[in-house]
């Protein structure tokens, strides 16, 4: 008698670059508790993040709908600009964009830049010299 299995549902966890995206939100916060200098970056960093994810939600429903998309273009340029770890959070829970190889390469590079980005902006400014 052959055996019926059926797909196991996929689970809607954290990726270790979700959280290390959740973890880079709470370093600027908690830098901004030392020192005000770091509140701009860390408000940055959070509207970008809940907008970039708003924007994966509409999309996800969009494509789920058949309905008009949010473009790759648009969805890089606002991870570039500070919404990459919303980008990270979203991808995940909604699994939206996780697949296409292309995308996700593209979506390294503007983490990569961006954070590369401020880290020159950091350490260039001598911000964390006492």
């Amino acid at each position: 008698m052959a055996r019926i299995t059926s797909k196991p549902t996929p689970r809607r966890s954290l990726t270790g670059f979700t959280v290390v995206a959740l973890l880079f939100i709470g370093a600027w916060w908690l830098a901004a508790q030392y020192d005000p200098g770091f509140t701009p970056v860390a408000l940055l960093y959070s509207v970008m993040s809940l907008i970039t994810f708003i924007w994966y939600w509409r999309d996800k429903r969009a494509s789920v709908h058949e309905k008009w998309r949010v473009s790759e273009l648009t969805l890089h340029i606002m991870a570039i600009l500070g919404g990459w770890p919303g980008a990270c959070v979203a991808q995940q829970l909604f699994r939206h964009k996780t697949q296409k190889r292309t995308f996700r390469m593209v979506f390294v590079f503007t983490c990569g830049a961006n954070i590369a980005f401020f880290s020159y902006l950091i350490f260039s400014t001598n911000i964390f010299a006492l």
